[in-house]
């Protein structure tokens, strides 16, 4: 027995030791494997914009960066794990892997290659909720009392919570000191948000929202990042937001959708997707605030993966006539502030939609009428088309797809 408490005590120390050098090796390969300049972007302001080839800021609002096979196993993951660079948790990047998930090289359309997911992808994700957000005054004063932004919120179940492995500029700053968490040993993410957002020209960070999103100077940016450090901008600028989980169980994924043969899940294929739509756009297409925005491209993304029956327009009826109501005449006013005569020339379906609902009867307090026509309208696709960029009207639509359950109430 003395012998092999004697043998215990020569092994273990010995494991711990390895185990610590290890994890050091892994620290040090990454020091002179990774280059993690790659992970800053380096993207232009798009062609079409005011000012196309300008420099789009760096450190604010990366997307996500798929690592290569010999950047994960630097960190000691294998070629197949999920692990992306640049999501965001307070002012800090990480690197962050997302178990039960493998993938492959990347397709010809920069999408990644997903080979397949734990369990067909069924228990992954808890719940994806909807969000939708009013800005404040002091924020944005023009449209305050306006749902302005839309986002997704993701939930995981364990054992599927994605895990930070390592913090960017930790491993810039000093690569000894740094740490690298294995599998299973990192932070965990238990929830996170999928939004598109503008991103605005290195030096023009402070450009007013709304000045620059008429002239075209953005670009749009699908960003994946830390649903906390959503909370604490929304509640430092003053605003407010409304969340819902999405009912999927009448959607299915359609079966042209690349992402049909690794799950038939639908919370797990718009997931999947999101991080694809993440990885083909990046930073390079013109932000326009009707027609490429926070919202269109949710729709698009719904519309991409998934079937759906047909559309229960009398929600959409119900959502605009309450926009009518609460919303418009503040959007009036705005559109005003900002010279209708522009809007017109640049957005001429926009204005077309908005005299459809009746702006000139908002001008002259005739919303009684309006309700009236509402009630009795049904919206054409083409009209239902323009209304889907909109973040006011995003809640309608959602229930009229049925996402939404006719009963179920937004929640702050």
């Amino acid at each position: 027995m003395s012998n092999l408490l004697f043998l215990v005590s020569l092994v273990l120390p010995s494991i711990a030791s390895s185990w610590a050098n290890e994890s050091r090796s892994f620290q040090n390969h990454a020091q002179f494997s990774i280059h993690f300049d790659r992970f800053h972007p380096k993207d232009v302001s798009p062609r079409g914009t005011q000012y196309p080839g300008a420099p789009l800021t760096v450190n604010a609002k990366r997307t996500l960066v798929e690592l290569t096979g010999a950047e994960k196993r630097a960190i000691g993951y294998g070629d197949q794990d999920l692990v992306l660079a640049n999501y965001r948790r307070g002012d800090q990047h990480y690197f962050i892997y997302f178990p039960g998930i493998r993938a492959g090289r990347k397709n010809a359309d920069r999408s990644i290659s997903f080979l397949e997911v734990d369990n067909g992808g069924r228990g992954h994700i808890r719940d994806i909720s909807f969000v939708k957000e009013r800005w404040s005054e002091g924020a944005r004063p023009l449209t305050s009392s306006i749902e302005i932004h839309t986002l997704l919120l993701v939930r995981f179940n364990d054992p599927y919570v994605p895990r930070l492995v390592l913090s960017q500029e930790a491993m810039e700053r000093n690569p000894t000191t740094a740490r690298v968490f294995a599998r299973g040993e990192g932070d965990r993410v238990p929830e996170l948000i999928l939004s598109t957002e503008a991103v605005r020209l290195e030096g023009r960070e402070d450009t007013p929202f709304f000045k620059g999103a008429f002239q075209h100077q953005f670009a749009v940016t699908h960003l994946v990042y830390d649903y906390g450090t959503r909370q604490e901008t929304t509640r430092a600028e003053g605003g407010s937001y409304e969340v819902v989980p999405l009912d999927f169980s009448r959607v299915n994924v359609r079966a042209d959708s690349p992402i049909f043969r690794v799950t038939r899940s639908p919370r797990m294929a718009l997931f999947l997707q999101s991080l694809n739509m993440n990885q083909m756009l990046g930073r390079e297409r013109i932000y326009d605030l009707f027609t490429t925005n926070c919202t269109t491209d949710v729709f698009k993304l719904f519309q991409d993966i998934w079937v759906m029956g047909p559309l229960d327009t009398r929600e959409i009826n119900r959502n605009v006539d309450r926009f009518v109501r609460q919303d418009l005449p503040n959007l009036v006013r705005f559109a005003e502030q900002m010279g209708l005569e522009r809007l017109k020339s640049n957005y001429p379906d926009v204005v077309k939609t908005l005299e459809m609902i009746g702006v000139s009867m908002v001008q002259n307090q005739l919303t009684g009428k309006i309700s009236t026509w509402i009630q009795s309208h049904t919206f054409s696709p083409e009209e239902i088309r323009y209304l889907s960029g909109w973040p006011p009207f995003s809640e309608g639509l959602l229930r009229s797809m049925r996402l939404i359950p006719a009963n179920a109430l937004l929640m702050r």
